[in-house]
């Protein structure tokens, strides 16, 4: 039985997504004929689209229930956690034979509403089906359907755009190898400069995938423009310093784009705008830095389910572990007991269990087992749902039917069911270097709230018989383990969608000035001919800066001769 129960603690905290956006349910009845279906998804813990299905030969005078009275959005959509919801149903039968109510509307039409992670539906009347038989001698068939599905709200992005511009100066640099561009105001007096902040075509696709209930289980795919309002807005601006000081010569940009909730535009486009500028340079003082700025940003505003903005969110622990690729999973101990058909249990150590490095698709929470991953011959793979409780506690749950017959200690046994969860506390730690997965990681992971928080419950039959004197009920308890994950890098800013910087500046020279005394004389002239034929790097006498004091550094002295500055 230890084999097997050191797969159970060690998969909690390791592997693959499965699916993003997910839904969690609870308060459910399943009469006689009718069930939940997680269509995508693991269970009622954790599912993207589910429905409640009835379909039955209801006897005389009898009505079947089902319902969900409470439905959370528990991880995924876009970079704020944003989703769009479709509920619709479906009966076959009309009048009060069948009937369905969705969003505490009886037979009502499909509703499509705005979402985000952590918003709760609570109503008797939220999902909910029920068939009812009027006649007294025959049984009758009924058949009703109700769905829900989530899916991640769409994000603007640039689908096309002209890059920002201006004059490059590079081409008036006397001394092209030392920092900044060298100009001689007697040789170049004005700076025409042009600038262009670009322009954009920005799109915020429909919502694609829906699913529609439209008879016994049959779907409508559909597409939807998206229920949440956002903005795209250009902030642009160019500006010229001289020795540090502001001037008149720059200018700005502000554009904003607008999206309604159900807007159906898709493309939106922000023009180009700029400007051009003649910045004068007689008059400064020899030495003056004259310096150019240009900064674009083209960044998306959210809204959330109510309308309101979406401010800028702290970076948590769960988001790092969230964005991770690996995790090292290090079990330290447990102890497991069964009971029934097969009684025993035991413990398991540090040293029964190595520790694991499994890859981690990065994006969500949930991750994903392969039975196969830990040594053991079953091909089989378990999703455990991974939720934030807070920002620093992730709680991992599972409910999974194997059905699975194994051996254990030469007896015939069928793994019928397991669940469970696990409950974490993330520490950020400096970046350090995880040798096992190869990775840099900033996140440690220790249990959290004892055994309320981790524990697995397990139902086998022995003999893989299902019967009640062959069952055999398990439980682990006391788990004890270490993990750590995370990321090694500043994660981007979502709300970014374009950025562009750049920067030049000026210094102003007297060309042939050596000595630097203001003037170019004999005294210039004596120095570049004393180093005549030298080479290296930052020569005064070196006047066109290309490494060697020659031919042309002489005839720049003879050229300027006399200018003053």
């Amino acid at each position: 039985m230890k084999r097997q129960v050191l797969f159970l603690s060690g998969a909690i905290l390791i592997a693959a997504i499965a699916f993003g956006q997910r839904l969690e349910g609870w308060d459910v009845r399943t009469d006689s004929g009718t069930r939940f279906d997680p269509l995508i998804g693991s269970g009622l813990n954790s599912f993207q689209w589910g429905q409640l299905r009835g379909q039955q030969d209801v006897p005389p005078r009898y009505a079947r229930h089902a319902y969900i009275r409470n439905i959370r959005v528990i991880d995924g959509g876009d970079p704020f956690g944003r989703v769009a919801i479709l509920w619709s149903g479906w009966e076959g039968n009309g009048t009060d034979r069948t009937e369905y109510w969705i969003r505490d509307g009886y037979k009502a039409p499909p509703v499509y509403e705005a979402a985000q992670v952590g918003r709760t539906w609570s109503s008797n009347d939220l999902f909910r089906i029920r068939m009812w038989n009027e006649q007294y001698f025959s049984w009758q068939p009924r058949s009703v359907m109700v769905s829900v599905y989530a899916a991640n709200a769409p994000t603007p992005t640039i689908a096309s755009y002209d890059a920002p511009r201006w004059t490059e100066l590079s081409s008036l640099d006397l001394l092209p190898n030392r920092p900044g561009i060298q100009v001689d105001p007697g040789q170049t007096p004005l700076i025409d400069m042009t600038v262009l902040f670009g322009s954009y075509t920005v799109r915020r696709p429909w919502v694609h995938g829906l699913k529609r209930v439209v008879s016994l289980d049959q779907y409508a795919t559909e597409s939807r423009p998206s229920p949440f309002r956002d903005q795209v807005r250009l902030q642009a601006s160019f500006s010229t310093r001289i020795n540090g000081e502001s001037t008149p010569y720059g200018g700005t940009a502000d554009h904003l784009l607008d999206w309604a909730p159900l807007d159906n535009a898709v493309d939106q486009a922000i023009p180009a705008y700029g400007g051009s500028w003649t910045i004068p340079l007689t008059g400064l003082p020899r030495g003056s830095l004259v310096s150019f700025d240009m900064s674009v940003a083209v960044r998306h505003l959210p809204f959330d389910q109510n309308g309101q903005p979406i401010p800028p969110a702290p970076r948590r622990p769960v988001d790092d572990l969230r964005d991770s690729d690996r995790v090292y999973f290090d079990l330290r101990g447990l102890t497991y007991s069964y009971s029934g058909a097969i009684s025993g249990g035991g413990s398991i150590s540090d040293e029964d269990a190595p520790p694991v490095c499994i890859a981690k698709q990065s994006g969500t929470l949930d991750i994903t087992l392969n039975l196969q991953d830990f040594g053991l011959p079953y091909n089989i793979s378990v999703t455990l749902a991974g939720r934030a409780l807070s920002d620093d506690i992730v709680e991992w749950s599972t409910d999974f039917y194997p059905n699975l017959c194994i051996t254990v200690e030469g007896v015939q046994v069928k793994i019928k069911r397991i669940w469970g969860k696990l409950t974490a506390q993330l520490t950020r730690q400096p970046y350090f270097v995880e040798p096992i997965c190869g990775r840099t990681f900033n996140l440690t992971a220790a249990p959290f709230g004892g055994d309320n928080g981790n524990w697995l419950n397990g139902e086998f039959y022995a003999l893989c018989q299902e019967f009640d004197f062959t069952r055999v009920n398990a439980q682990v308890r006391s788990i004890n383990y270490h993990a750590t994950s995370g990321i090694d890098y500043e994660p981007p800013d979502p709300r970014l969608l374009y950025q562009f910087t750049r920067s030049q500046w000026l210094e102003l020279i007297l060309q042939g000035d050596v000595n630097g005394d203001g003037c170019v004389d004999d005294a210039d002239l004596l120095r570049v001919l004393f180093a005549f034929g030298q080479s290296g790097s930052n020569l005064p006498e070196d006047l066109d800066g290309n490494g060697t004091v020659d031919d042309a550094d002489l005839l720049i002295a003879l050229f300027n001769f006399g200018r003053c500055y």
